[in-house]
């Protein structure tokens, strides 16, 4: 089975409204699992482009730290109940994401 991401997919639709965010956690079923994979690949990229930025890391997590897909939506919703103002229902998620793995996980450049 793949899920083609386009303008139109179901993917592009969840992780691209906050509000479908929340209601799909809240009913779980195929659009959360959707979600999840969203999050868990994006998370990936963001370690694999933060290891190779030259400027160094953009989050530092503890190495013996194993980040998980639950990890990763933990620090989302943290982020998003976090946001003061409250974060509008169209914010991206990726967005949203890194800006959590940041705050969660921030580094001591020198």
């Amino acid at each position: 089975m793949t899920f083609p991401v386009t303008r139109e997919s179901p993917l592009s639709t969840c992780v691209r409204e906050g509000e479908a965010y929340g209601a799909s956690k809240a009913a779980g079923g195929e659009k959360w699992d959707l979600i999840k994979i969203y999050v868990d690949g994006a998370g990936a990229a963001y370690l694999f482009a933060s290891v190779s930025d030259e400027r160094g890391p953009f989050y530092c997590p503890p190495q013996s730290l194993a980040i998980t897909t639950q990890n990763l939506i933990n620090i989302l919703d943290d982020h998003i109940a976090r946001a003061n103002p409250p974060l509008p229902d169209d914010s991206p998620i990726a967005m949203i994401l890194l800006l959590g793995l940041e705050y969660t996980f921030p580094c001591k450049h020198q």
